[in-house]
């Protein structure tokens, strides 16, 4: 990110917190989340770094489930929102784009990336970095909104606004608009982020696609437009070192 990007994220924390958290957003907190951790096995006695970890709420469940976990975020008020919730991560500010993971080589059995790549301008630039502290054979788990879900006509009825000039084979920076929050957002297919991992030294382990269910669009009936459509890509790539 730049620091244009970064300080966008910084002016959002307040948003972010009252909305799109762990444990505010029905969504995350019922399906996405679940059925994610779900992919990353047994982790306990597991060390693991969450990149874009954002208020440190999945830290702090990777925590409860037995892992030794660290959390790594460009946004300062980020950084410090997760020191609160959980005292038993460690958490580090740093830029993806523009300094170095500082983590020694081999350090970790898991990388956990959260809802952050569709905000990262160079994907095959933070793979690399990824790659150095990732033990070989480690784990590269990988959780973004659904391509697909940015260019559905019918998302433009809810309160998150995408770019409407979208083509969705062309890669292009613009924004994600939360009613009136607005947020970095790079519109890639689904092709760009697997070859762009690929390209640098993973293997695809294994793909998912997140939807809701009748019963929760039962529970939450405002979500029923987003019935039957996919919402998020879960991705397991392995470090083949």
């Amino acid at each position: 990110m730049n620091n244009l990007d970064l300080k966008k994220w910084d002016d959002g924390v307040g948003y972010y917190l009252g909305v799109l958290s762990e444990t505010k957003d029905p969504f995350k907190k019922e399906i996405d989340t679940p059925r994610f951790l779900k992919l990353l096995g047994n982790v306990s006695g597991k060390s693991i770094l969450d990149i874009g970890c954002g208020n440190g709420e999945f830290c702090r469940l990777l925590s409860s489930k037995g892992a030794s976990v660290m959390g790594l975020d460009g946004s300062e008020r980020m950084i410090a929102e997760a020191k609160k919730v959980c005292t038993n991560c460690v958490y580090v500010r740093c830029d993806l784009m523009s300094e170095v993971i500082p983590f020694e080589e081999d350090t970790f059995d898991i990388v956990t990336a959260k809802m952050l790549l569709m905000n990262i301008a160079s994907i095959p630039l933070v793979c690399k970095k990824i790659r150095r502290i990732l033990k070989p054979g480690g784990i590269f788990a990988v959780d973004v909104v659904h391509p697909v879900r940015t260019i559905l006509k019918k998302y433009s009825k809810t309160s998150i606004k995408y770019d409407e000039d979208l083509d969705y084979f062309s890669e292009k920076r613009g924004e994600v608009n939360f009613q009136g929050a607005k947020f970095p957002f790079y519109y890639r297919p689904v092709e760009k982020y697997i070859n762009d991992i690929l390209s640098s030294g993973f293997q695809l382990d294994l793909i998912k696609e997140t939807y809701i269910t009748e019963e929760f669009v039962e529970k939450y009936p405002e979500t029923e437009d987003k019935l039957r459509n996919p919402l998020t890509l879960h991705m397991v790539f392995r470090n083949d070192k």
